[in-house]
């Protein structure tokens, strides 16, 4: 199967495994992946899902003609990638846990918080400026 195959099967995959997840069966999330170890199921599932997600989206990117606005984009995604696959360690350091439960500081809660939201919203918002980059470059052309 081509690369191009596996993107568009692997997307649906993880919306759904992600939904089942949180919305089916969220009793899993709880649950020790080794005993004592105090590392959720959920953790790990969240991780991923974050960490795939980064991926794909760079992956998308990947066939988007060469460009200065695209070229700085894939390099934005691909800094993206590499900070989601720090984030569960990130997020233990903040936390102190594996659960991620903040009571030591609302400092490390928001700090915390933001590097999630900076994750899942730059890809976002790299396609939305590509597509007003391209909206405009077309229109320039004319």
């Amino acid at each position: 199967m081509k690369a191009k195959g596996i993107k568009i099967l692997a997307i649906p995959v993880l919306l759904a495994a992600l939904i089942y997840f949180f919305v089916i069966s969220p009793e899993v999330l709880g649950k020790e992946l080794l005993s004592g170890s105090g590392l959720p199921a959920g953790t790990l599932i969240s991780w991923a899902g974050l960490f795939f997600y980064a991926f794909l989206m760079f992956g998308l990117m990947k066939r988007i003609p060469k460009s200065s606005v695209s070229r700085s984009l894939k390099t934005i995604l691909l800094l993206n990638v590499i900070l989601s696959g720090f984030w569960g360690m990130l997020s233990y350091l903040l936390a102190g846990n594996w659960s991620f439960n903040f009571t030591n500081s609302n400092f490390s809660f928001r700090f915390w918080i933001g590097i999630t939201l900076f994750i899942v919203l730059i890809p976002l918002v790299s396609f939305i400026i590509l597509a007003v980059s391209r909206l405009l470059s077309r229109l320039n052309k004319r």
